[in-house]
């Protein structure tokens, strides 16, 4: 079994890295370092649901389920499955590689930061503004992505910016992993 992410914000708080880490047991709250909190935890599957995402448990309140996450394999299409009103994700074109989300007040693009690069960038489409980047470490030893938020967004704006981008980034992987499996196969 692929192991979980944590997703934590460090000071200055606009700061989120995706880190891989065992699964925490329940209602525990975990300090990495100094000045850097828990805030989600993410558990990968290879069955339906694939990331499950939990907002960590704070003082206040206990952790609880903010959203699932399913890419189909053989389509571009990614089911979302939150609380509340509905998010839509989905390509525009066959053509591009963005994605844009709907939902009550939402409408963003997450699209790619750059020509050459797999870093993504999170676009208010109605403000249009960047609410939200994510550097890949492709070439870091450890692997850990960071999430760069524009702001301190309100805690449902964060889970929708969070449900979304890590939809992106599992689609990109298994794109990623297909093309790989397709250039190796005979007739190539």
């Amino acid at each position: 079994m692929p192991k979980p992410f944590l997703i934590s914000r460090s000071c200055p708080p606009r700061a989120a890295s995706l880190l891989p880490r065992r699964p925490l047991p329940p209602q525990r709250h975990r300090l990495r370092q100094a000045n850097q909190t828990v805030l989600y935890t993410v558990h990968r599957a290879s069955s339906k649901p694939h990331l499950t995402i939990f907002r960590a448990p704070t003082p206040h309140a206990g952790g609880f389920i903010i959203g699932k996450v399913s890419p189909h394999t053989f389509s571009s299409a990614i089911d979302l499955d939150i609380p509340g009103p509905p998010l839509v994700m989905q390509k525009p074109s066959k053509l591009t590689s963005n994605y844009e989300v709907y939902g009550n007040n939402i409408n963003w693009r997450w699209e790619r930061d750059g020509a050459l690069t797999s870093n993504i960038r999170l676009v208010d489409r109605m403000g249009g503004g960047v609410l939200a980047r994510f550097e890949n470490a492709t070439f870091s030893v450890t692997k850990q992505g960071t999430l760069t938020l524009s702001g301190t967004p309100m805690w449902d704006m964060l889970d929708a910016i969070i449900i979304t981008g890590l939809a992106k980034i599992e689609h990109q992987k298994e794109s990623s992993a297909q093309s790989s499996v397709a250039a190796a196969s005979p007739g190539h």
